[in-house]
């Protein structure tokens, strides 16, 4: 898959994700407990998928993967194994 492809899939992973916080808010405030358990969960299903195309990106790639916080301090991961990440 090329860059391009999985910035699109991104896209609109992040796109579902934020439809379904809204639907997720919605149920909340109505106490509609069955689909906001649904909600939540298409929302964690998305976090995982997503979770896995950079992981799979970053492996392919062999090398770090700079993050800044709210605050704007980077924090710098060296990939280690397709496990995860171990932080510089």
């Amino acid at each position: 898959m090329t860059d391009l492809e999985q910035l699109q899939i991104l896209a609109q992973l992040v796109n579902s994700m934020e439809m379904a916080s809204l639907k997720l808010e919605k149920t909340y405030n109505e106490k509609d407990l069955e689909n906001f358990n649904e909600s939540k969960q298409v929302i964690l299903n998305i976090q995982k998928r997503i979770s896995q195309i950079l992981k799979q990106s970053l492996l392919e790639k062999k090398g770090s993967l700079n993050l800044f916080n709210e605050e704007g301090n980077k924090f710098n991961y060296d990939i280690i194994e397709e496990k995860g990440f171990t932080q510089k």
